[in-house]
């Protein structure tokens, strides 16, 4: 995922305008960041299919979200399945608190250790929740990325000043 950052039109123009975007550019970017804010946040509740501890974590991360005020309706989905995989996540950790990390199987070679099925579960569930939970800014990166998103870039000029002056 690399490529340029995505900076809201306001935050461009702020900046001078170092993208060099056309007037037409600016106005069809404007229209599409006000269709954006038109989208509703007056439903975001944890799905009924949810576990207890699933819901729980839902409404964890919904908290904690609302000071960014990121959220809108359609998330409800993306959101689910990261707390639904966080909650299946600790379910397989908690199960391998009293199992073994190795078990024997047997087949018709005879008897070999092989890693617990449930460990790959496990590893599988966060691999999802890491996937889905950047999304919504729940690691540092990807908060940074919001914050970034909606920042301007410096100057050069108001770099130096910020190095000769950093708390100015």
């Amino acid at each position: 995922m690399s490529g340029r950052k995505n900076y809201s039109v306001e935050a461009i123009i702020k900046n001078g305008n170092k993208s060099h975007l056309t007037k037409d550019e600016i106005e069809k970017r404007q229209e599409q960041e006000k269709a954006l804010q038109k989208l509703q946040n007056n439903k975001i509740r944890p799905p009924k299919w949810m576990s207890k501890n699933g819901k729980k974590i839902f409404k964890d991360i919904v908290k904690e979200l609302q000071t960014i005020n990121i959220l809108v309706n359609v998330d409800v989905y993306g959101l689910a399945i990261c707390a639904d995989a966080m909650d299946k996540y600790i379910r397989c950790t908690i199960a391998l608190h009293t199992e073994q990390l190795k078990i024997q199987q047997v087949s018709k070679l005879g008897i070999s250790d092989i890693e617990n099925p449930l460990v790959k579960t496990q590893i599988r569930y966060a691999e999802i929740f890491k996937k889905y939970s950047s999304d919504f800014g729940l690691s540092p990166a990807a908060r940074l990325k919001i914050v970034q998103s909606n920042t301007p870039e410096l100057s050069d000029e108001e770099k130096e000043l910020e190095e000769d002056f950093p708390d100015a």
